[in-house]
């Protein structure tokens, strides 16, 4: 394996890692709204009044 290899193979675990990384960043904000609409709307589980 040369240079170049190495190279191309450590961007491609970087690129890997970064999309994870914002998989789970995008996730976690779509559940935290979620279950803070939770509290006060109707249409997410929320309580009627």
């Amino acid at each position: 394996m040369n240079a170049k290899e190495l190279a191309d193979m450590t961007i491609k675990d970087i690129a890997k890692r970064k999309k994870k990384k914002d998989d789970d960043f995008y996730a976690y904000k779509k559940e935290y709204s979620i279950n803070k609409k939770r509290g006060w709307n109707v249409r997410y589980g929320g309580t009627r009044w």
